[in-house]
């Protein structure tokens, strides 16, 4: 069972942060989950928001900033930090569950990855177009692009929606589009909980060999349920109850 830290441990720190990549480390997290998006001067930082006002005391679209401006802003009194930190700060130490946010920056992250040598720890996912949503533009397409251009890469098809996890299903099935294109598999369908049951994870056993990470799942009692399912990793925003849940 892979214990994934959603925005590091946003429940208890401020999200997508250093401090909270350390938090969810010290709780003893396999993974640690944040988005990435590209700044104005074609820099890739962690943060989840298209624009800043939620996080921050700024207004406006990130993209419209350089890494220089970012840096001089604050989520929660820490730094928003580039990707090329995280992958510096915690390679070796923990895996990295990099979610996509835009699209047209699938190659400049792929040089990241392969720059820092975190290939073999990383897993990156996004959602499809369908189901993206206003935050986000990448896509799964993107996913197909980066993996085709790096064999060894793991990615995961995001889903909140049934009917998106079945679409995520019909993707990764071993018979599926990326199955035609590629002879490398679809690592994980990363589906939120209120889209998992008994019946969609008989589905995924049976037509893929994908693995079933679910989020956002905060308590231990939901944790113990998805895991009698079979599911093999969690997300959660509160990662110290994985050991509460006996995980």
């Amino acid at each position: 069972m892979l214990k994934i830290g959603h925005r590091g441990a946003k429940g208890w720190e401020p999200e997508n942060t250093l401090r909270s990549f350390h938090k969810a480390v010290a709780w003893g997290v396999d993974m640690i989950e944040f988005d990435i998006r590209a700044t104005k001067d074609g820099k890739i930082v962690v943060f989840h928001d298209a624009r800043l006002e939620r996080l921050t005391e700024a207004f406006g679209r990130l993209r419209d900033w350089t890494l220089a401006e970012l840096e001089k802003l604050e989520v929660g009194g820490e730094e928003i930090p580039a990707l090329a930190k995280v992958f510096d700060t915690f390679r070796g130490r923990v895996g990295f569950n990099v979610e996509l946010k835009e699209t047209g920056i699938a190659d400049e992250v792929l040089e990241l990855i392969r720059h820092h040598q975190v290939v073999d720890s990383v897993l990156v996912s996004a959602f499809a177009s369908g189901e993206a949503g206003e935050n986000s533009t990448a896509t799964w397409q993107d996913l197909f692009w980066m993996k085709v251009k790096e064999p060894n890469l793991k990615i995961a098809l995001l889903a909140k929606s049934r009917e998106w996890a079945e679409h995520a299903i019909l993707a990764a099935h071993d018979n599926g589009i990326f199955a035609r294109e590629t002879p490398f598999p679809v690592y994980a369908l990363n589906l939120h909980k209120d889209a998992v049951d008994a019946a969609l994870m008989q589905r995924s056993r049976e037509e893929t060999s994908a693995k079933v990470l679910v989020w956002t799942v905060n308590r231990a009692d939901e944790m113990k349920r998805l895991k009698d399912l079979g599911v093999e990793g969690i997300f959660s925003d509160y990662p110290d109850e994985f050991d509460k849940a006996g995980l």
